[in-house]
């Protein structure tokens, strides 16, 4: 797996399109406030392979990339472990 974190400042206009773009992914519970995140997966189901896409209104952006190994249950255990909050 693989974590990329980066400053990505967003107006509350571009912010507002993020969350509407993620509306038809699965939505992933960050527990950052004023952040959204979601899941890009290949397949249905617990097993398929995901990746994780994080933005916050403060301007982080943080990916969690799954290598198309990583299902989500593995993706939220590492976010969890990140030092972020």
């Amino acid at each position: 797996m693989e974590v990329t974190i980066a400053r990505r400042p967003v107006t509350g206009e571009e912010y507002q399109d993020w969350e509407r773009q993620s509306r038809g992914y699965p939505a992933a519970a960050v527990g950052i406030p004023a952040a959204s995140g979601f899941f890009t997966c290949a397949g249905d189901g617990e097993a398929a392979p995901c990746d994780l896409h994080i933005q916050t209104r403060a301007g982080l952006h943080i990916e969690v990339m799954g290598g198309g190994r990583a299902p989500r249950a593995d993706l939220e255990l590492l976010f969890a472990r990140l030092p972020l909050r």
